[in-house]
């Protein structure tokens, strides 16, 4: 008989096949929480991905000089706006000539129909260039005949302008639309005039307004009330237009503007006569 081997019991066999068993659900266990550890770092992956994108597409955003800065600010209601500097071609600064609401033109060269040679204080330009400036056609006023006649009323004591020919200079308030001073501001529109912007300046041969007048065109961007200059009553003498300059506190000089209908000189301004010399 030839030896094999030995045979085991059903006992020992039982045992094993538990112990087989047990093996391959371990494995399954461990197969699984392998498997589902995988699945959740890819999709961890994928939603830092995403939300490094976002992040990333954020902060473009918001970088500085990545955002449209193209578009001009809106242009107020009733305004004139265009994308012009305002500066010159050769990028030079205005003229006094041209400070005061002259043009200044070469030597021989015709001026406008409207214009004439400037006289004393009513501006200068660069070299041998003649300054040529508005000629008078405003109409006359009479709003005052002394200093107390440009106060509000009669009854107050204090100044507030200076009576210049019959005109008042308002160094309280602003020039009313009967030619005295007070507080009211009066819409450009309603006055006549017509807003410009982006450059705040008027078009050659126009009146710029007064300060509080401007700011009815628009007070976030700069911008100005301009008004035809035949539109605004001047002062006079003996029935004869008077040509005159502003001088400031420190002695520069300022065209003169037109509100409601009256050609002035801006707050703390002194009107002077041009024919007499201009400003200090």
């Amino acid at each position: 008989m030839t030896p094999g081997r030995p045979k085991s019991s059903p006992r020992v066999s039982r045992i094993r096949r538990l112990a087989v068993r047990r093996g391959m659900r371990r494995a399954f266990s461990f197969f699984v929480l392998f498997a589902a550890a995988g699945a959740g770092a890819i999709a961890m992956g994928g939603c830092n991905a995403q939300l490094a994108t976002v992040l990333s597409s954020d902060d473009a955003a918001t970088q500085p000089g990545t955002g449209d800065s193209s578009v001009p600010p809106e242009c107020p209601p009733n305004a004139f706006c265009s994308t012009d500097s305002g500066t010159t071609a050769d990028g030079a600064t205005q003229s006094d000539c041209e400070k005061l609401g002259g043009v200044c033109l070469a030597k021989g060269e015709s001026p406008p129909p409207t214009y004439k040679p400037a006289g004393p204080g009513q501006g200068t330009c660069a070299g041998t260039n003649v300054c040529w400036v508005i000629e008078s056609n405003t109409p006359i006023g009479q709003a005052c005949v002394n200093h107390q006649d440009c106060n509000p009323s009669p009854e107050i004591s204090a100044l507030h302008g200076e009576c210049f020919h019959g005109i008042c200079v308002c160094n309280i308030g602003t020039v009313q639309p009967n030619g005295k001073c007070g507080s009211a501001v009066t819409e450009c529109k309603t006055q006549g005039g017509t807003c410009h912007q982006m450059p705040a300046t008027c078009p050659t041969g126009k009146v710029e307004s007064d300060q509080p007048t401007n700011m009815t065109c628009g007070d976030f961007v700069a911008a100005v009330c301009c008004h035809d200059p035949s539109a605004c009553k001047g002062p006079s003498i003996n029935g004869k237009p008077v040509d005159f300059t502003c001088c400031g506190p420190a002695g520069g000089g300022h065209a003169p503007i037109c509100a409601n209908g009256w050609k002035t000189c801006p707050a703390q301004y002194t009107p002077v006569d041009t024919s007499k010399g201009g400003c200090l």
